[in-house]
């Protein structure tokens, strides 16, 4: 099964955050990003997902 990729506006989105914000995060290793040939980036909704639960329970 296909992971569900999720483009920056969404992810910030979901986050309430700048998509800048999450472009250092990605960098930094605190959630994990897909860089498409073109050099975009795109979050799998799974580790999205799994990062604001973790978040919630705090």
């Amino acid at each position: 099964m296909a992971s569900v990729l999720l483009t920056p506006q969404e992810t910030a989105k979901m986050f309430r955050v700048s998509t800048k914000t999450l472009a250092r995060w990605a960098e930094a290793g605190k959630l994990e990003a897909i860089r498409t040939p073109g050099g975009h980036y795109r979050y799998r909704r799974s580790s999205v997902e799994e990062l604001l639960g973790e978040a919630s329970d705090d």
